[in-house]
C-alpha cells in the first residue's frame, strides 16, 4: 500500500507557489519531523486550512453509493473487487492509502478535485509530489 499526505493549501499560497512546488514539498516534509517546533507549526498553519472533516469524508462516500464503503470517525474505506483504500482526515492532513498512485488517482483524486482546487499531494515513500487540480487561470481583458 502507497500512502499520499493531502494538505488544503490556503489560495492566496497556492496562487503564490504553484510554480515553485519544490519549496512548499521541502517545507512540507521538513515541518512532518519537526512538528514540535513552533516555528514550523505557526508557519504550518499559515499556509494550510483546514479540512472540513465530515464534508470531505461524506463527498467520497457519495461517489461510491454501490460500493462497500464504511465510515468511522475521520476515517474512510473503500472496498472493491481487486482494491481497497482508506482515508484518515485530520484536520489539516488527509492520508490516502491505496495500492498504486493509478488506483489512487481514479478513485479518490479525481473526485477530490471537484471539492476543493488547492490540495498538494505528497506520495510519502518517494519524492512524488504536485497539486491535485490545476490552478484556474485569470482572464484577463
Amino acid at each position: 500500500m502507497q500512502k499520499f499526505s493531502l494538505y488544503l493549501i490556503k489560495e492566496p499560497i497556492a496562487d503564490q507557489y504553484y510554480h515553485k512546488s519544490d519549496i512548499l514539498y521541502h517545507f512540507l516534509r521538513r515541518y512532518s519531523s519537526s512538528v514540535e517546533d513552533e516555528v514550523y507549526l505557526k508557519q504550518f498553519h499559515f499556509i494550510t486550512e483546514s479540512m472540513l472533516t465530515n464534508e470531505l469524508i461524506l463527498f467520497i462516500q457519495q461517489q461510491y453509493p454501490d460500493h462497500s464503503v464504511r465510515v468511522s470517525p475521520n476515517e474512510l474505506y473503500i472496498n472493491f473487487p481487486d482494491n481497497q483504500f482508506k482515508m484518515t482526515v485530520q484536520p489539516r492532513e488527509c492520508i490516502i492509502e491505496g495500492s498504486s498512485l493509478h488506483e489512487v488517482e481514479k478513485t479518490i483524486f479525481e473526485h477530490l478535485r471537484f471539492f476543493y482546487s488547492s490540495f498538494f499531494v505528497i506520495n510519502r515513500a518517494s519524492q512524488q509530489f504536485g497539486w491535485l487540480s490545476p490552478q484556474q487561470k485569470s482572464l484577463m481583458i
